[in-house]
């Protein structure tokens, strides 16, 4: 998919056709959660090094 290849949502619209771009977003809702879940697993991992290097620092 175009989206999971770092294509903007907003250039899938236009390739597409769609008029709106919650129409695009609504084709690729679960394509949007497991790259919200991927980025808050990033996140996660982000904040749990820097919460251990700073505990370890005290």
């Amino acid at each position: 998919m175009l989206f999971s290849a770092g294509v903007d949502l907003n250039e899938i619209r236009a390739l597409l056709r769609h008029t709106r771009l919650a129409t695009t977003a609504d084709v690729y809702v679960d394509i949007l959660d497991e790259v919200r879940r991927s980025t808050a697993r990033s996140m996660d991992g982000i904040l749990s090094r820097l919460y251990s290097s700073s505990v370890t620092e005290k």
